[in-house]
């Protein structure tokens, strides 16, 4: 294997403890900053209303759940990148990572302040700009393929957080019942 191949084996490795390491801090200051900011953003950005609405009503498990299961799906995909060395599904959860760390950015610009997962994003960053640079560099992707497989992944992973926010919430009161 030469070292193009192992620098991007370590960057495949890479993608699931980087949006672990993200959204940890989405877990872990989503809610309270939502309870203090909700009605602030709603009053700044009408349009973001509904989603706030929908977002917003998980509690922390909840949202972890939802967190989880994404987690496993990059994970999968990052097992099967490595065994396999079919890299396409990997690089759909790359780009999709890479484009959520960059609307965080934009969403902090936005209300010039802080928001949840702003401070993960700009260290994370760095990692999706060079990944992208090897992969474009090296030829591994070109600018269609990337172009397309971000379009799958904001559909897919759009769909997807829809789903599982929306079953979070309900899936967490059942297994609190299921425990009492």
């Amino acid at each position: 294997m030469n070292s193009c191949m192992n620098e991007f084996t370590l960057l495949i490795c890479l993608l699931p403890i980087l949006f672990i390491f993200h959204d940890f801090e989405e877990i872990i200051f989503s809610r309270v900053w939502l309870d203090h900011h909700k009605e602030e953003i709603c009053l700044k950005f009408p349009f973001m209303k509904k989603a706030l609405n929908m977002f917003g009503n998980l509690n922390t498990p909840a949202f972890s759940l939802a967190v989880l299961e994404e987690f496993i799906i990059i994970s999968i995909f990052t097992i099967v990148a490595l065994v396999f060395n079919e890299t396409d599904l990997w690089y759909i959860c790359f780009l999709t990572f890479s484009i959520h760390l960059l609307m965080h950015i934009i969403q902090s610009i936005a209300i010039k302040g802080y928001i949840p997962a702003v401070v993960t994003s700009v260290i994370c960053l760095p990692y999706s700009i060079y990944t992208l640079l090897l992969i474009h560099e090296k030829g591994i992707y070109n600018l269609t393929e990337s172009i397309i497989y971000s379009l799958i992944g904001i559909i897919f992973f759009g769909a997807n957080l829809l789903l599982i926010h929306s079953i979070a919430g309900k899936l967490y009161k059942l297994l609190a019942n299921k425990m009492k």
